[in-house]
């Protein structure tokens, strides 16, 4: 990874070169990650995105699970963590479990577990490990999976050829 510096004064604003007064502190620096540096998106990793990950929550959830893998979740539970509806938390343990990442058990309450199948378990790794590095990047793939419902409502009113 390239370690770069922005100069302060960059990030406090821009500057009036009228009411600039000599300072130190503008010429000190602080240095910045560049996210250029890090490596491309591997193959399998942007297939389970554009395949399993529908939503930007259902990432923050598989993740999170992939985290506590020896633990049971409640989805109420989690959704509290995650700061998540509790609906839209239980609806997402429903398809993350129908799409194999997941295993439950309803005895005496309906609890999940992280178990995805083996050959996906290397790839949640590099996700995960991507996430961390990456995270506007990765949520940016995720969202531009799908059009957003302001697209969806204004592709209605568009004009068609030949009437149709």
């Amino acid at each position: 990874m390239v370690l770069s510096t922005i100069p302060l004064a960059r990030l406090n604003g821009p500057e009036d070169p009228r009411t600039r007064a000599p300072s130190t502190a503008a010429s000190s620096s602080i240095p910045v990650i560049s996210p250029l540096a890090s490596q491309p998106v591997s193959e399998e990793v942007a297939r389970l995105l554009s395949t399993s990950i529908d939503t930007v929550a259902e990432l923050e959830i598989l993740l999170f699970l992939h985290r506590r893998p020896d633990g049971e979740w409640d989805p109420n539970a989690a959704a509290d963590l995650l700061y998540l509806d509790r609906g839209l938390s239980q609806k997402i343990f429903r398809k993350l479990h129908t799409k194999g990442f997941l295993t439950f058990r309803d005895d005496p309450y309906l609890l999940y577990r992280y178990a995805p199948p083996k050959d996906v378990i290397a790839t949640i790794d590099k996700l995960a490990g991507l996430y961390t590095e990456r995270r506007l990047m990765v949520i940016a793939m995720v969202a531009a999976r799908r059009p957003s419902s302001v697209q969806l409502f204004s592709n209605a009113f568009k004009l068609r050829r030949g009437g149709r």
